[in-house]
């Protein structure tokens, strides 16, 4: 049991990180929801342990380009981020402990000062906010005009966090693994079945 829980929470820290890296314009709307569930998952002594790896990956595959430039560069900022990301695990992982009825708010509160401030000061850095993924979205950026970027940032961190929410209080994936591996063993299709795969990850 303890290895399936292992095994659960190292592929929900995959996932997170490859959803992050890839920087995709539509999986950016829930870039944060795996990373919610991980959160959840684990246990408070190891939060900063995740937390770390997956800044630290997450950056890394994100701006990989820097070595390019400056391949010490490239360690630095993913250093960086592995204690940023640690910390930021600690803090959302005490106020899921401490408060699950109206935690969601807390959670995005959190997240939108963790990635306002991360911009600021002289180890700023601006890549990998969710709004700059929407560069191609020209009706949605039209509201920079009057909020700027974190006005989208903001908005694409409450849909992340409000998918966990709605998720996770109605068991979302854990009715739609059933359905789907049921699905996969009858008609034997093997994408169903990874999709089931990857919905047992949330439950």
């Amino acid at each position: 049991m303890i290895f399936t829980r292992k095994i659960q929470f190292l592929s929900l820290l995959f996932l997170s990180i490859l959803i992050f890296s890839v920087d995709n314009s539509i999986l950016n709307w829930i870039v944060f929801f795996p990373v919610l569930f991980l959160i959840k998952r684990i246990n408070i002594k190891f939060s900063f342990l995740y937390g770390g790896i997956y800044g630290f990956f997450s950056y890394f595959f994100y701006v990989f380009w820097l070595k390019n430039f400056n391949f010490l560069y490239l360690i630095l900022s993913s250093f960086l981020y592995f204690f940023l990301w640690g910390l930021l695990f600690v803090i959302l992982k005490f106020i899921m402990n401490k408060s699950e009825k109206k935690c969601f708010i807390k959670l995005f509160v959190i997240l939108c000062i963790f990635d306002f401030i991360k911009t600021k000061g002289f180890l700023g850095f601006s890549f990998g906010s969710p709004a700059y993924s929407q560069y191609q979205n020209l009706f949605l950026i039209q509201i920079s005009n009057i909020f700027g970027v974190w006005g989208i940032d903001f908005l694409m961190i409450f849909s992340s966090v409000m998918t966990f929410k709605i998720v996770d209080e109605l068991k979302i994936c854990k009715n739609l693994f059933f359905i789907s591996l049921k699905n996969s063993i009858y008609k034997n299709k093997s994408y169903i079945l990874i999709f089931s795969i990857i919905l047992s990850l949330f439950y």
